[in-house]
C-alpha cells in the first residue's frame, strides 16, 4: 500500500496537461487581444481620414459657393452698374486694350516704365 503523502501528489502528466492547457488558453487571449488592438487603430485611422474628406468637402462647398456669388455679382455688373458708379465692397478692375482701371473707394494711381500709364484706379476716398 502506498504512503498518504504519495496520494496527495498528483501525477505528472495530469500537471503537464493543465500547464499546456493554461499557456494555449493565456497565449489565444494575448493574440486576440493584440488583434482588437490593431482593429481600433484602423478604425481610428478611418475615422480621421473620413473627418479630413468631410473638412475638404465643406472647405469646397463653401469656395464653391463664395465663387458662384462673386460670378453673379461679376456678371451682374454690366447689366445693371450701382448707380454711383462704385462697387459696394471690394475691387472691381476693368481690363481693356490701353489700360487697367481698377473701381474702389480709395484713389490709387500707378506707373509702370517712365510716363507710361500701366493701371489707373478710380473712384472716391471713402474716409
Amino acid at each position: 500500500m502506498r504512503p498518504p503523502s504519495e496520494w496527495l501528489k498528483p501525477p505528472r502528466s495530469l500537471l503537464l496537461i493543465l500547464f499546456l492547457v493554461t499557456l494555449v488558453s493565456v497565449s489565444a487571449l494575448a493574440w486576440f487581444g493584440w488583434r482588437v488592438l490593431y482593429q481600433e487603430q484602423v478604425v481610428d485611422a478611418q475615422r480621421t481620414q473620413e473627418r479630413l474628406e468631410q473638412a475638404a468637402d465643406r472647405i469646397t462647398a463653401t469656395a464653391r459657393g463664395l465663387l458662384a456669388e462673386t460670378g453673379e455679382r461679376v456678371g451682374a455688373w454690366p447689366i445693371s452698374p450701382p448707380p454711383d458708379g462704385k462697387p459696394d465692397d471690394g475691387l472691381v478692375l476693368i481690363v481693356s486694350v490701353k489700360n487697367l482701371t481698377g473701381r474702389r473707394h480709395v484713389d490709387y494711381s500707378g506707373r509702370r516704365g517712365i510716363g507710361k500709364p500701366y493701371a489707373t484706379y478710380c473712384g472716391q476716398s471713402s474716409s
